[in-house]
């Protein structure tokens, strides 16, 4: 009796307090046009080639062949020319197929130290000064000598480091590739390259966020309470969102997920949530790295639904704190099943649930109420 009158009092309120796991308790916190960004904060390098396509082969004198790395955006190489030479240009010649993959931006940094970066590592265990970085416009036809980028009055270093951070469509493109490279003292590309073949040289990719999704698939799509949209990313482990809803601060108790359309493998199989009050000065596509201090809230493994489009339930978290912002990334997929690669992550709805806090005469009754009912136990 005493709890049915004090469900009278305070309704709602009361019920999410006394039995979080009630979803009749919680008040949904997401709403459409709500600030979403898209995160990655894995931050490790994720250099890669396939065997017969090496670094080296950028210097073999035959455009057939090619260097590709799956690093995608922001790989490149780390190379030490025989002779120790200033470098005054380059010229890059495109590989046999998907333009997307052609480089745009570069940088090229040297180094007197001996190398002791791994091949396929971020590549960032020496002192490096940066020599010179811009863009370059390549030919979409393949196989073809793109244009001379001049370097004049670039200082002499015993080894160089080549990154391109990106490439023709970030999106579209899955490696980076080259087909051949040529490194020149002088500065309009005459004479012979300062690379071949038997130069040391390590692929390599600078760690940095790898969020990006399709333009149709973005984070507002989880917002719109339409589970047949998606939000996806190639970033796939440590993707997630930063969220501010337009309602305010709050106190978060559950969260649901709705499953995407399409391959259960790209699920997330675990989640980290947090909170902050601070601004929020995270870039979208960022590694959450603008500078706010987040508090870690609840943290697990997710059995979602195989089923696509079907929602998770409520998900309940153990949490007295209001934040006006929230942060929940996936540090690991359900991953490769069947020969399917997981190669990314998707979601096709996300919203976060707020614990109703009771005031004045409801807030006076639930403390009577809690007490007389601690009272009442044997």
């Amino acid at each position: 009796m005493i709890l049915q009158r004090g469900l009278t009092v305070c309704g709602a309120a009361l019920a999410a307090l006394l039995a979080v796991e009630d979803a009749r308790g919680f008040v949904p916190m997401l709403a459409p046009g709500d600030a979403i960004l898209s995160i990655d904060t894995d931050v490790t390098s994720r250099s890669f080639y396939p065997g017969g396509e090496p670094p080296t082969a950028m210097f073999d004198g035959n455009s057939g062949s090619k260097y590709l790395n799956f690093g995608q955006r922001n790989s490149g190489f780390i190379v030490t020319p025989t002779t120790l030479s200033s470098i005054g240009s380059f010229i890059i010649t495109t590989a046999n197929d998907a333009t997307e993959r052609d480089p745009v931006l570069w940088e090229i940094a040297g180094t007197n130290d001996p190398i002791t970066s791994a091949d396929n590592s971020a590549g960032d265990l020496e002192n490096w000064a940066i020599v010179a970085s811009g863009t370059v416009t390549l030919p979409d036809a393949r196989q073809t000598l793109g244009p001379v980028v001049t370097l004049p009055g670039a200082p002499a270093y015993s080894s160089y480091r080549v990154v391109f951070p990106s490439l023709k469509d970030n999106v579209a493109a899955n490696s980076l590739q080259i087909g051949e490279f040529g490194l020149f003292s002088s500065v309009d590309g005459s004479g012979s390259s300062l690379l071949a073949t038997s130069t040391p040289t390590l692929a390599i990719h600078r760690p940095n966020s790898e969020s990006r999704y399709p333009g149709g698939e973005s984070p507002n799509n989880l917002l719109d309470g339409n589970a047949g949209t998606k939000f996806l990313n190639f970033g796939r482990e440590n993707v997630g969102v930063i969220v501010t809803p337009s309602s305010g601060a709050a106190i978060i108790g559950g969260f649901e997920i709705t499953t995407a359309n399409d391959f259960a493998q790209r699920d997330p199989a675990s989640y980290r949530l947090y909170g902050t009050n601070d601004a929020v000065l995270s870039e979208n596509n960022s590694a959450a790295n603008g500078g706010e201090v987040w508090t870690l809230l609840s943290e697990g493994a997710l059995s979602l639904p195989g089923a696509r489009l079907t929602s998770s339930g409520i998900l309940p978290v153990a949490n007295s704190a209001s934040y006006a912002s929230y942060r929940i990334e996936f540090p690991t997929i359900v991953g490769p099943s069947g020969g399917f690669p997981g190669d990314s992550l998707q979601i096709g709805g996300l919203q976060l649930y707020s614990v109703p806090e009771p005031t004045g005469a409801c807030l006076a009754a639930l403390m009577l109420l809690v007490s007389a009912s601690r009272r009442r136990k044997p």
